[in-house]
């Protein structure tokens, strides 16, 4: 299955999802790479002109549904993530283009729209090495607290969602960047507190989790979580203001360690249900994304 996943690429399969959205759509208009946004609609838009198949589908060039998610779908949705670092110059830019992707990837089988009301990828850091914007709100956070260098803050590197404000990780105020120096800090982070701790990563210890999320408990190089049902789920928050107001119906991750040794991890929260059988497939395509990432683990963008 992840044999599959990671080397059977086909020169002349179709990459999914690259739809084709109105300029004016959130997930364009406010990206921070919108130059590669646009390059996708061009892209789209010329294939419809000379695929017949493409233009029956009308403004859409594959798309995926999250309840129904099969095999095939993942394979090719696995080689499209692949592909994604091509020509990026960064990380954030190629961790902007996975989120993208999937957010545009799977839809609503009976409306078209997309399913997932939010995508988001969060990366460890230690603090030292942190741009000098994300140090500031780290200190912020920490207030009288003395950073360490090596201290681990999880940072929102890329985000893709149905609000202007979900588009651009720098208009996060409470997930931009969260330091994890105190028990505290994980408690509030229940899903990415396992899966990180599961993947290596040493966190503060606090009160463990009753509930296990992880697909793979004993796995150690990748790894997904799950959450069936988000309402009224202890493991995520924001019941009110998002989960309830948003119609978020189930939530699912997955993530992996980099070549340096920090974690990258992808968050969907999709109005749609994701059964098991979906959460499954999903393991070979946190792999898929590590290949997409990996090469640009050293290269960050500077925001000075």
């Amino acid at each position: 299955l992840f044999g599959q996943c990671v080397l059977q690429t086909s020169p002349h399969q179709e990459i999914p999802s690259r739809r084709c959205l109105p300029q004016n759509n959130p997930l364009i208009a406010t990206s921070p790479h919108r130059r590669w946004c646009d390059a996708q609609v061009l892209a789209c838009a010329s294939r419809q002109s000379t695929d017949a198949h493409t233009r029956l589908r009308g403004t859409t060039c594959s798309m995926h549904h999250l309840r129904s998610f099969q095999f095939r779908e993942m394979t090719a949705c696995g080689a499209a993530l692949r592909r994604l670092g091509t020509g990026a110059t960064t990380f954030e830019e190629v961790a902007d283009r996975l989120v993208r992707h999937l957010c545009t990837s799977f839809t609503m089988a009976k409306t078209g729209e997309p399913a997932c009301v939010l995508v988001r990828l969060f990366k460890t850091t230690p603090y030292g090495l942190l741009t000098p914007d994300l140090q500031a709100l780290a200190d912020q956070r920490l207030g009288d607290t003395p950073s360490a260098p090596s201290l681990i803050c999880l940072a929102l590197l890329a985000s893709a969602g149905l609000l202007p404000g979900w588009n651009d990780p720098a208009l996060s105020s409470r997930f931009r960047v969260i330091p994890l120096s105190r028990p505290a800090d994980l408690e509030r982070l229940p899903m990415f507190s396992q899966l990180f701790r599961q993947l290596g990563a040493e966190l503060p210890h606090g009160t463990q989790s009753e509930k296990n999320l992880l697909l793979a408990p004993q796995e150690h190089t990748f790894n997904v979580f799950h959450v069936p049902e988000a309402a009224g789920s202890p493991h995520v928050p924001a019941q009110e203001e998002f989960v309830h107001k948003y119609g978020v119906r189930s939530v699912l991750g997955f993530g992996a360690p980099l070549p340096d040794g920090t974690l990258f991890s992808i968050i969907l929260f999709s109005k749609d249900f994701i059964p098991d059988s979906t959460a499954q497939l999903f393991k070979p395509l946190a792999l898929c994304a590590k290949l997409a990432l990996a090469p640009y683990t050293y290269t960050t963008a500077s925001h000075e």
